[in-house]
């Protein structure tokens, strides 16, 4: 796929979002790396993104686990990611200063939610969507995401065994890391930044209403890999083109045209007026729930 195609699927997405707009000249290639507000640090977290409590923590949900909706290597990472920072470039050099400004005391709001979003999961974007998300409520959202998750975890993976990025605590001495494990060297580009991301991105249009709440979401929940030191700044913004040109293949696609609506449908009813959704919608949503 050229990079005018590229350009050309991107766009129509979020074009007025200003994360987008900074990812977006990223992958036609006409700035260096950067991230929407990475050198100013967030004092405090937004009231709709508040940690979850216990009860409402999830099982972290997996990236690869649905099929989605484009051919096998339809979406070829090379053509939409930059190559990793060569180490100890100016590049790499603005990463690790960025990401030590980052850095959070361990009591501080922004950090307990920083490790909060460590769990992956649709209920950490409730508050921003402005209801509950969840196989039970919204079984054809919760199909639509999962899907979209399928065709991104497929090439995330193949782009984080590519790239093979050391994680910044594998390299660098740290303060504060919320994970410390002895994961292999996949850093480049962020999974939870490209989760988060692709899911705002599904939500915007979903309930276009809620737009900018969903995409301050998915951007935070991608920063804050950035606050726990377990990806670069260049992670992140790496994890949003990919999720955001992957949004724009599957956009012209018949089967996410049709799960769109039907999701969009079932956001604008409740439960209980369930019968208000038209036959193909109500009949994808009861094979959703009994999967």
């Amino acid at each position: 796929m050229s990079k005018t195609n590229i350009r050309a699927a991107v766009k129509p997405i979020v074009q007025n979002s200003l994360a987008v707009r900074i990812v977006f000249r990223v992958v036609v290639g006409v700035a260096s790396l950067s991230l929407s507000g990475a050198a100013t640090l967030h004092a405090q977290s937004s009231p709709a993104s508040a940690a979850p409590t216990h009860e409402q923590s999830t099982k972290p949900h997996k990236l690869s686990e649905a099929p989605g909706y484009l051919a096998s290597g339809e979406l070829n990472f090379l053509e939409v990611l930059p190559p990793v920072p060569v180490l100890q470039s100016p590049d790499d050099e603005a990463d690790v200063d960025i990401l030590r400004k980052w850095q959070q005391p361990a009591n501080s709001q922004r950090w307990v939610l920083a490790v909060a979003d460590a769990t992956q999961s649709y209920s950490q974007f409730d508050s921003a969507f402005g209801s509950t998300i969840s196989a039970a409520s919204t079984p054809l959202l919760v199909h639509l995401l999962d899907r979209v998750e399928g065709d991104v975890g497929s090439s995330l993976v193949q782009a984080k065994q590519y790239f093979k990025r050391a994680r910044p605590y594998q390299r660098l001495q740290l303060d504060h890391v919320c994970q410390r494990t002895q994961a292999p060297e996949d850093s480049y580009p962020s999974g939870h930044a490209t989760y988060g991301w692709a899911v705002s991105l599904v939500l915007a249009q979903v309930a276009p209403d809620r737009a900018q709440a969903v995409l301050a979401r998915g951007r935070e929940f991608g920063e804050s890999r950035i606050v726990c030191a377990n990806q670069y700044p260049s992670d992140v913004a790496g994890a949003q083109i990919l999720a955001t040109a992957a949004l724009g293949m599957i956009g012209s696609k018949p089967e996410f045209k049709r799960d769109l609506s039907c999701a969009k449908q079932e956001h604008e009813v409740t439960l209980k007026t369930r019968d208000q959704i038209d036959p193909v919608c109500k009949s994808l949503s009861n094979q959703a729930v009994n999967r």
